[in-house]
C-alpha cells in the first residue's frame, strides 16, 4: 500500500503573489487581492493603486510554467479592449516592477494557452496614465 501524501495547500503562484504584494506595499502601493471563485472567474489576481502612479490590475504567474484559464482567455481581452490594462508579473524584483510603467504585457494568443487574444499584447494594451508629481495635492 502506498503511503498517503497530503496535497499541497498552495501552489507556487500563491507564494509569488504574497511576495509581490509585500514588495508593492513597501513602495507605498495599496494592494487588494481578488479572490477567485466560481462567481469571480476571469479576473486579475491583484488590484493595486498608488497616489502618484494610479491603478494597475496585476495577474501573477509562475515563470516556470503557466497558462491562462478559459475564463481569463475570454475576459482579459475584453477588459483590455475597454481601455484597462492588465500586467503580468512573475516575481517581486525591480525588473518586474518596471513593467508596471510600460504598456501592459499580455501575450497574444498563439495556440499554446499562454496568450489571451488578438487584442492583447503591446499594441492593444492600455498604457499607464502619466501623472506629474504634485498634481494630486489639494489646494
Amino acid at each position: 500500500m502506498k503511503a498517503f501524501t497530503p496535497k499541497k495547500k498552495h501552489g507556487p503562484e500563491y507564494f509569488i503573489q504574497k511576495n509581490i504584494i509585500k514588495y508593492l506595499r513597501n513602495l507605498e502601493w495599496l494592494v487588494k487581492p481578488t479572490h477567485g471563485s466560481m462567481f469571480q472567474s476571469g479576473f486579475p489576481d491583484l488590484f493595486a493603486t498608488h497616489k502618484r502612479y494610479g491603478m494597475r490590475w496585476i495577474e501573477v504567474k509562475n515563470p516556470l510554467s503557466y497558462r491562462f484559464t478559459p475564463a481569463q482567455m475570454e475576459w482579459f481581452p475584453q477588459i483590455v479592449a475597454h481601455g484597462t490594462g492588465i500586467w503580468i508579473l512573475v516575481a517581486d524584483t525591480d525588473e518586474e516592477y518596471k513593467k508596471l510603467f510600460k504598456d501592459c504585457n499580455l501575450p497574444k494568443r498563439d495556440g499554446s494557452g499562454r496568450g489571451v487574444g488578438a487584442n492583447a499584447g503591446r499594441g492593444g494594451c492600455a498604457k499607464p496614465k502619466k501623472t506629474r508629481q504634485g498634481t494630486n495635492k489639494r489646494k
